[in-house]
């Protein structure tokens, strides 16, 4: 689980990657990267929706794999 652990934690850094491009290519003046900037936006939008899964997954196996003394 620790390697689904690592995945999700990338796909955070990866969605704040693309969020901060398209914030950068947002307030460029002037410049044609409107297109480019939507689609850094959307792709941050799913990376986190991904992540987001994955931690929901790790968390519903952890709370089901619970030792029955453990309460």
């Amino acid at each position: 689980m620790n390697g689904l652990v690592r995945c999700a934690y990338r796909r955070l850094e990866l969605a704040h990657f693309y969020r901060d491009t398209a914030n950068e290519l947002y307030s460029e003046a002037n410049t044609g990267n409107g297109g480019m900037a939507k689609f850094f936006k959307n792709k941050a939008y799913y990376e986190k929706i991904r992540a987001n899964a994955l931690l929901e997954m790790l968390a519903e196996a952890a709370y089901h794999n619970k030792p029955v003394g453990s309460q």
